[in-house]
């Protein structure tokens, strides 16, 4: 799969990253086609992902999409349950942490999820709740293009 946002290089750890740096409705639609592309080889592997997504350098995203992401993961929750083992959200932007955890308080979210500010707090979560997949930690943490520096980390 080609895709602006998914990194599958790492199966069953799958990192979300927004390559266009632009969040619009076509982009938002590709977005779905390829998560839902997604979940089908979790099924027909009968296999659980985990996923990165990373929106460390993104200081604003518009409220809307926020919504519709919510409603979109909302539709397929059944199906998050089944493939999702769990969620790691990077992000940099104390605001934008508190807008995601704010909405995630009123929409539970159907798999564990945890925002983290640092690579670091990252990587402790991470061995935390997967120390099994060690190495594949350390993989994500080589991957091409992402750019992260430990910062101050308000968690």
């Amino acid at each position: 799969m080609n895709s602006n946002f998914f990194n599958l290089d790492n199966w069953p750890i799958i990192y979300i990253k927004n390559k266009n740096n632009v969040l619009n409705d076509s982009i938002l639609e590709e977005y779905k086609k390829d998560y839902l592309t997604i979940l089908i080889k979790c099924k027909n592997n009968k296999q659980k992902i985990i996923l990165f997504m990373d929106i460390y350098e993104k200081s604003d995203i518009q409220i809307s999409y926020i919504k519709k992401m919510t409603e979109f993961h909302k539709s397929i929750e059944e199906h998050n349950k089944l493939y999702v083992d769990y969620m790691y959200v990077l992000c940099k932007s104390k605001i934008l942490k508190n807008v995601i955890s704010m909405l995630l308080s009123v929409e539970t979210p159907a798999v564990p999820c945890k925002i983290i500010r640092s690579l670091d707090k990252l990587e402790s979560a991470f061995m935390e709740n997967h120390s099994k997949n060690i190495k594949e930690f350390n993989i994500y943490k080589t991957l091409e293009n992402v750019m992260i520096d430990d910062g101050d980390d308000l968690e």
